[in-house]
């Protein structure tokens, strides 16, 4: 089995994308149904769609930096008004079992792995064209995104106890 290589500044986000990723889909596949309508602190959301946010945000996070990985210029729609996309990703994704989003999140692993173990040490300081921000700024920001409602889930939860 090979070890994936990253750059040092990439290496504790791809760490945690793991992490995040492994007990979202071990608390998506162990929630009861009383515990997924559970509402967490997060915009009245409740656990079944924080998990369901999990798994669509990795999509548009993974297209958005697969092509500045690829020297193209991502759709910048996924960094203007993330309210409604929030909105669409949750209507997009609401018919979704919790063991396909399980599956999911498992999945986003590898491919966010493959493209997080493409950055260089260079692509920290990196800003593509049309993005406000750094690469680094970005994986940095994204990695503190997936644990926060993680934590939403996890306080929910343990309310529910």
């Amino acid at each position: 089995m090979t070890t994936q290589q990253f750059a040092a500044w990439v290496e504790p986000w791809a760490q945690s994308y793991s992490d995040v990723r492994r007990e979202g889909a071990a608390r998506a596949r162990t929630a009861t149904a009383a515990e997924l309508s559970q509402a967490t602190g997060d915009e009245g959301w409740t656990v079944r769609e924080e998990l369901l946010h999990l798994a669509a945000s990795d999509t548009d996070f993974i297209d958005a930096l697969g092509a500045m990985v690829d020297g193209r210029t991502p759709d910048t729609d996924v960094f203007i008004d993330i309210d409604a996309r929030n909105k669409r990703n949750l209507a997009k994704w609401q018919s979704r079992s919790m063991e396909d989003v399980a599956s999911a999140l498992e999945h986003n692993i590898g491919t966010l792995h493959g493209l997080l173990g493409r950055l260089t040490a260079d692509d920290e300081r990196r800003r593509p064209d049309g993005i406000p921000l750094e690469i680094g700024q970005l994986v940095k920001g994204y990695g503190q995104h997936s644990p926060y409602h993680l934590a939403q889930i996890r306080d929910a939860l343990a309310r529910a106890d």
